[in-house]
């Protein structure tokens, strides 16, 4: 029985099109380009930024604070503590960015015969890893905390038969919805393979559509 998604369909496209990269085959078509929730971003921007300030502002308490405590702190000894903690702030910066990039990059495709991960690990390492959807076996959300329950996002577990690794995916936007949606497409995977000869129902089960 379908499930029904409060996602606005959007125009299927052949997958090869977007991500040529990690598509496999023509036909496939691309159901779901799924990034991770805004929020994350947001809490990576506003960490990185009050570790800034907060450096910054060393710079500018820094005399009160001497004069304060009574130390002896020369003009040439504030500027060499001021370029530190400037460093330190463009450091901050330079890995927020890098940061607010890897978790970017990170995404869940769903097509009509896989689920693909493609999970950014590091600036130069990546993890791209797929599921057929007939290898499907059961899909569940959980929501912890009252910020994944105000903003609707949360992990969306898919659990895979075999010995396949479960597919986990953090962060997930409107999960309920993508969830009805994989179940979907695995209902019509199984429909497709029903319909198939016993050649091919084997060519399935070694790799793909």
């Amino acid at each position: 029985m379908p499930v029904k998604s409060h996602i606005e369909p959007q125009p299927a496209q052949p997958l090869r099109q977007a991500y040529p990269e990690v598509a496999d085959d023509d036909k496939e078509q691309l159901l779901a380009d799924v990034r991770r929730h805004w929020l994350g971003r947001f809490i990576i921007i506003l960490t990185g930024s009050i570790l800034i300030v907060i450096m910054l502002s060393f710079i500018f308490v820094l005399p009160s604070l001497a004069s304060g405590s009574k130390i002896n702190i020369s003009a040439q000894d504030r500027v060499l503590i001021g370029l530190g903690f400037v460093t330190l702030a463009v450091l901050v910066g330079i890995g927020t960015f890098i940061t607010l990039w890897i978790y970017n990059q990170s995404r869940m495709l769903i097509t009509d015969q896989n689920v693909i991960e493609v999970r950014q690990l590091g600036l130069f390492s990546h993890k791209v890893a797929h599921l057929n959807m007939i290898n499907v076996e059961d899909v569940s959300v959980t929501k912890k905390g009252i910020l994944q329950t105000i903003f609707n996002y949360g992990t969306m577990t898919i659990e895979t038969a075999g010995e396949e690794d479960n597919f986990t995916f953090p962060n997930t936007p409107n999960p309920d919805d993508y969830r009805g949606m994989v179940i979907n497409a695995h209902e019509k995977a199984i429909e497709r393979v029903g319909r198939m000869g016993s050649t091919q129902r084997v060519e399935i089960a070694h790799g793909g559509f």
